[in-house]
């Protein structure tokens, strides 16, 4: 004791006590959080002191606290992060890709169509409207022929108005959905930028806690930012830095061209910022347009707005579903390759009333009448496309004639059936563009793409539950491991006290030496 005395071993043994003190109480708070998929496990940071030089030999002075550090990986957080994107993704395909099929209203067995089952489909009512014709052909004076033709034509035009706009269903949710991911993304990179702000303060000076330990309380409050970088990275690719002027703070740019950001020190998601009272850093999305594509943009410090197109994330899936899947209503016929459903939608009914159009057009009813149109594709209010039958032919319509629908050939007399044979030919003709097999390979490819999102979906969840096992197993908090610690912690703690108790005796005796 001679070298540091009495006292300064008093101090060594105080520090001890305090630094045991600490780690229980870290410890404890570690496993108070163990449920709290946010939290990383914190650990003591603990330092020797100032060694003393006593003639030749160096003495130690205890330790110190330094601080308190969060267990956390930077290669492991930007993993969860970059998991979290992709599961997004596949998580929003795989659910709007159910919807976009259950729009069709057509039954798939292993990703074909089984019109056996369908009953509201554009497949059963197209395959019902080409037998109806089949049945006139061999009857062409019938009524109940007629009737059939004519009921299975208003049947084809209704469900080919239900089916689009039941997927304009489909695509008016993907909007809204963008919408509210937007406004979410946005209020998430304002929060982050509050938290940069709060750390910022928080490790700028010394903070002491009951003991008078100095030690960093901004632990907590970056658990809380990578909770919410990770909530941002679910929506959208994002790229995490440190920022340049202080690493205490995060940066956020979108990971996708252009990379915009989308946090700045303490400036993000637009709304007014405590340091700057600026306005600055957001997503927006356009209004939902049956007409239009789906675009996300991002709004520059200068106010510029440029528009990025996500691969990753919830929007990345809303996009790649409204512009790869869906597609825009447009005026029929479709121009270019029909690729999206809506395209693929149009053509198909487009060349099913122009085909039957062109015959009917040369043809005449039972009682002479000559033919005429008997489809017409139009608008609705919204400017959708409208699919009606022409008078006489609307059978719900005062006008109706069933003996006017063409079976026969102009001239050919009431007992012909050229028409009526060669509507119904349009559905065994291979070469025919309105044969429902046509139709059916546009449900199929839903169908295959559905059963691809349900693939993706499954293994990206596999993938990700891996990271983040992965992450849990550095920086998780372990209810055994804190346990054995707080054992550990408290024995340090007793061993110290049991240290002080022997030099408070030494003093006694020394005292009691000089009386």
């Amino acid at each position: 004791m001679s070298g540091i005395g009495l006292n300064g071993s008093l101090y060594v043994g105080l520090s001890g006590l305090q630094a045991a003190q600490a780690s229980i109480s870290v410890a404890g708070q570690n496993l108070t959080n163990q449920s709290n998929s946010a939290s990383s496990r914190q650990i003591v940071v603990i330092s020797s002191g100032t060694s003393i030089n006593v003639a030749g030999t160096n003495l130690g002075t205890g330790v110190t606290v330094t601080g308190i550090e969060n267990t956390r990986s930077n290669y492991l957080d930007t993993l969860v992060q970059q998991s979290n994107s992709s599961l997004g993704y596949a998580n929003t395909v795989n659910t709007y890709m159910s919807s976009v099929q259950n729009s069709l209203s057509e039954s798939l067995s292993s990703s074909q169509v089984d019109a056996s089952s369908s009953q509201t489909g554009l497949e059963a009512a197209s395959t019902d409207f080409f037998n109806a014709w089949t049945s006139l052909a061999a009857d062409p004076t019938s009524q109940v022929a007629q009737d059939a033709v004519a009921n299975a034509g208003l049947t084809f035009a209704n469900t080919a108005n239900t089916v689009e706009n039941q997927i304009l269903s489909v695509k008016s949710s993907v909007y809204s959905q963008a919408s509210d991911e937007v406004t979410t993304a946005n209020q998430l990179i304002t929060q982050i930028a509050d938290l940069n702000s709060q750390i910022q303060r928080a490790e700028a000076g010394t903070t002491v806690d009951a003991q008078g330990l100095t030690l960093n309380q901004a632990t907590t409050l970056r658990d809380q930012r990578e909770a919410l970088v990770e909530q941002l990275s679910t929506i959208v690719n994002i790229t995490v830095t440190n920022n340049p002027q202080n690493s205490a703070m995060v940066d956020i740019t979108l990971t996708d061209s252009p990379t915009t950001t989308l946090v700045s020190g303490t400036v993000g998601g637009g709304g007014s910022n405590n340091l700057t009272g600026v306005q600055t850093y957001k997503l927006a999305s356009n209004t939902y347009d049956p007409t239009g594509s789906l675009t996300i943009s991002a709004e520059t410090s200068g106010g510029t707005t440029v528009n990025f197109t996500p691969t990753g994330g919830d929007l990345g899936g809303l996009v790649y579903l409204d512009n790869d899947v869906i597609g825009a209503q447009t005026t029929m016929p479709p121009t270019g390759t029909p690729t999206t459903l809506l395209d693929q939608f149009n053509n198909y009914v487009y060349q099913v009333v122009t085909a039957v159009n062109g015959l009917t057009n040369t043809g005449q009813g039972s009682d002479g009448t000559a033919g005429d149109d008997f489809f017409h594709i139009g608008t609705d209010a919204n400017g959708v496309n409208q699919v009606t039958v022409e008078d006489p032919y609307n059978i719900t319509s005062s006008s109706y004639n069933s003996g006017a629908i063409p079976a026969a050939a102009a001239g050919a007399g009431s007992a012909d059936a050229t028409i009526a044979n060669a509507i119904a030919a349009l559905n065994t003709s291979t070469t025919s563009a309105a044969n429902v097999s046509k139709y059916a390979s546009v449900v199929s490819g839903i169908g295959f793409t559905t059963s691809a999102a349900q693939t993706n979906y499954t293994n990206q969840a596999l993938l990700s539950t891996q990271v983040s096992n992965q992450r849990a197993s550095y920086s998780g908090i372990s209810t055994n491991e804190e346990t054995t610690d707080l054992i550990t912690f408290q024995q340090a703690y007793q061993a110290s006290a049991h240290f002080i108790s022997v030099l408070q005796q030494l003093y006694n005796s020394l005292v009691n030496m000089g009386t």
